[in-house]
Formats: structure tokens, sequence, C-alpha cells
């Protein structure tokens, strides 16, 4: 049996609220302190003032950055109102929901995974 090595890590959150830039960036940080020589990807998706009017979501993106700066070897920026866009036009979607983002980051991943031997 032949088993591969663990190569990383990939983490899909949102910056705008609590969960995604509080409990996602020390969930980042705890992994990066366990396995500090391993890939640590992210695909963070900072708000957009015409998706949502929650005031406090540019602060908890403003304050998770440092945490993405520190702990992650890559950060792919997402903007919320193009996955939206996204949603809309490219997957038909009429109601896009949280549920609607991962297959989208997937297939972005896809794209720079290297096929091992």
């Amino acid at each position: 049996m032949n088993v591969m090595p663990l190569a990383g890590f990939q983490v899909c959150h949102s910056l705008g609220g609590g969960t995604g830039s509080g409990m996602g960036t020390l969930l980042i940080s705890k992994i990066r302190e366990e396995y500090p020589d391993r890939m640590m990807l992210t695909f963070s998706v900072f708000p957009s003032p015409k998706v949502s009017d929650t005031v406090v979501e540019p602060y908890n993106a403003t304050l998770s950055v440092h945490q993405l700066v520190e702990n992650a070897d890559e950060c792919m920026v997402l903007d919320n109102e193009a996955l939206y866009d996204i949603c809309f036009r490219t997957l038909k979607l009429t109601t896009p929901s949280c549920k609607s983002f991962p297959p989208i980051c997937d297939s972005l991943a896809r794209n720079m995974r290297l096929e091992r031997h």
C-alpha cells in the first residue's frame, strides 16, 4: 500500500463575519503550530458593501489580515460580490448561499494542483 504524505491544508473562509475571520484565522494559526512544514493555502472571501450591509464586516476583515500574513503560505483573495456574480451569471443560481462558494473555490484550486506520480 502506497500512502502519500500530507502536503498541506486548504481553508475556504469568509472574513466578514466573526466565525471566518476570528475562528477561521485561529484554526489556521493552530494548524500552522502543529504542522509548520506543511503548505497552508487559504481562499479568503473579503466582504463587499453591495452584498452585505453589516457595519463590522470591514473591521473583521482588516483585523484578520495580519493572521493570514503570518500563517498562510498562499492566500487567494476572493471578492464576495464577484462570487455572487459567478453564481448568478455562470452557475445560473437564483439564490446563491454560502454553500455555493466551496465548489467555486475547488474549481480554482483544481487548476493549481500538481499531479503526482
